[in-house]
């Protein structure tokens, strides 16, 4: 065994230096969920909360969410409400009419 083989091997970690045991208190149980489709039934339930909103009515919070975003003057969250609404924009066609035979026009967007 070389100089290099001890620096090389792991030693337990964690606060005690044992790492974790079996029934470990430190052990968080209902940490981060372990796949998107969990973390989006999260999310849903979360939206499907009731809250008061600004007239005093019962409504989702995924309700007020909309409803704070069509008020928005943030143009970026007024495109999402728009986009949820509507569907999204379909993309501006750039006309390139005048151009030479042979010429390349370059888009740096």
């Amino acid at each position: 065994m070389g100089m290099n083989d001890d620096l090389q091997r792991k030693t337990p970690g964690g606060i005690t230096g044992k790492g974790f045991v079996k029934g470990d208190s430190r052990i968080n149980r209902k940490g981060r969920p372990r796949s998107f489709d969990e973390f989006r039934r999260v999310a849903q339930m979360i939206a499907d909360e009731h809250v008061v909103g600004a007239d005093g009515n019962t409504i989702t919070r995924a309700e007020l969410l909309l409803r704070r975003w069509s008020r928005s003057k943030n143009p970026k969250l007024q495109m999402l409400f728009m986009e949820i609404a509507f569907g999204p924009v379909p993309p501006t066609k750039v006309e390139a009419n005048g151009l030479e035979p042979r010429t390349t026009l370059f888009l740096h967007v």
